[in-house]
């Protein structure tokens, strides 16, 4: 038996003008977060030198990208949330310093 559609869900006036308000928001947070995540990429390969075997969070304070680091991910993260940044406008990357190569 196929599955029926949903009806379309009704939003109320406030509801879709608050939707339009939040959008350029999250959209500006999307191309935050883009921003620092290319920056650890372009920093990995220094960063998997300077802290091998070591978890990384970068994030950008306004003024410049600030670098954390830990042992462990969870160790990582509660830095961050010790730190009161959002985890959503953190790059986390593992810094590997066994290289694996994927074959696809």
């Amino acid at each position: 038996m196929a599955a029926q559609p949903q009806a379309a869900q009704k939003f109320t006036r406030a509801e879709r003008r608050q939707a339009k308000l939040e959008s350029p928001k999250i959209a500006e947070r999307i191309r935050a977060y883009s921003r620092v995540a290319r920056e650890l990429d372009a920093r990995m390969e220094k960063l998997t030198e300077q802290y091998p075997d070591q978890w990384a969070a970068l994030y950008h304070d306004g003024k410049d990208f600030q670098l954390l680091t830990a042992a462990t991910q969870e160790e990582l993260l509660r830095k961050v949330d010790e730190m009161g940044i959002a985890r959503s406008a953190v790059a986390v990357e593992c810094l590997n310093s066994k290289r694996q190569t994927f074959i696809l």
